[in-house]
């Protein structure tokens, strides 16, 4: 008598066994919940407001044209990662890929260097809290902005997220959609709003370099991709490199997913 075909969850488990890992996790993520999480670890409208700055003082308005340059190189390392993901469909993503393929001297280090990075880039991101509730609530004093204020508001906020992981990667997922949905929806509305009713320079305004200081509006600004304007392009790429970064956050997943 023919087996019945085996279910989704079953040939998950099987494929894990096949590394001489017995799952250990809750498949409780569907496709949408792991592309989200990866979305709002990326988080494009936090490193677009944050670092805007960077990229403009760096490379003038030219620095636009830096985007698709860098989302092309990204998305090449994000096949290569999708490629492995699906390989090594295990906890862990980049410290797993290098430990299987590389030994474990290798993984150790980049399972080290990878920890390190993530509470780097999330304590970072904790602290631009502080920008946007300014914006929210008018009233609040600009000394919310102060060094001390600051580290508060980012501690409470790393608490307050740990206490969420720790309640569930579900309530994770319920919450982090919502937000995903509400960042992808604004950003598109507020681009939308801008270019139709707020659009101020002409399009060849994206072919000029940065002011000489932009503490003096009144300064004209330099013309760009002259043979000087080299070193300050490269530059600006750092601005679209610091933004978009962090999609192996779906392989990390992989196995609850």
């Amino acid at each position: 008598m023919a087996q019945p075909d085996l279910s989704q969850h079953e040939k998950d488990e099987a494929l894990l066994q096949r590394f001489g890992y017995r799952q250990e996790l809750q498949r409780t993520l569907g496709f949408l919940s792991n592309f989200a999480v990866a979305f709002s670890y990326i988080s494009v409208s936090t490193g677009t407001f944050s670092l805007f700055y960077l990229g403009l003082a760096a490379g003038g308005p030219a620095f636009f044209w830096t985007w698709p340059i860098v989302a092309g190189g990204q998305f090449l390392v994000a096949l290569n990662f999708a490629e492995l993901a699906s390989h090594f469909p295990i906890a862990g993503s980049i410290y797993q890929w290098s430990k299987r393929l590389s030994g474990f001297t290798l993984g150790w280090f980049t399972g080290w260097t990878y920890s390190f990075a993530g509470v780097l880039t999330v304590t970072a991101v904790a602290f631009t809290v502080p920008i946007p509730l300014l914006a929210i609530f008018p009233n609040i004093p600009a000394t919310i902005l102060g060094l001390n204020n600051t580290v508060f508001i980012a501690l409470v906020t790393i608490i307050l997220c740990t206490l969420i992981n720790v309640a569930g990667v579900r309530l994770v997922s319920i919450i982090n959609n919502i937000g995903v949905a509400a960042e992808i929806i604004g950003m598109f509305g507020f681009a939308l709003i801008l270019l139709l009713f707020h659009n101020h320079q002409p399009a060849s305004f994206l072919f000029t370099g940065p002011q000489t200081s932009l503490q003096s509006p009144g300064n004209e600004w330099t013309p760009g991709f002259g043979v000087t304007y080299a070193g300050a392009f490269i530059a600006a790429l750092f601005m679209s490199l610091f933004v978009i970064y962090g999609f192996d956050t779906a392989g990390t997943l992989g196995e609850e997913t």
